[in-house]
């Protein structure tokens, strides 16, 4: 497998929170219709707030591998327990990946 180049990588990041910061005003929208929408907007709501923890989370992915991070050591710290189980089980980093869940982790809700 072909090594990926570190300013690649870094790149990847920027352009991940390039897009996250073009996310930061649906949140606020998204959260007043949540108010008048009743379920079906606080569904929304949170669909959105997973989608842009996400995104940060591999932000930082990307970021800690192109300053030379180890793939174990960056999937482990990853913030979302099931992103970094389904990283971690795509066969990146050792086998049998166990990342615990942490209170930020929205499927502890």
């Amino acid at each position: 497998m072909a090594e990926i180049p570190d300013a690649l990588l870094a790149r990847l990041a920027s352009e991940l929170d390039n897009v996250r910061q073009g996310t930061a005003g649906l949140e606020g929208l998204v959260s007043a219709g949540a108010t008048t929408t009743g379920t079906s907007g606080v569904m929304a709501a949170q669909t959105l707030d997973q989608i842009l923890q996400t995104l940060d989370s591999l932000s930082r992915l990307l970021t800690q591998l192109s300053h030379g991070g180890a793939v174990q050591d960056a999937l482990t710290s990853l913030p979302l327990a099931h992103l970094a189980e389904r990283l971690g089980q795509q066969g990146f980093g050792s086998p049998g990946l166990n990342v615990l869940p942490r209170p930020s982790d929205p499927e502890l809700f």
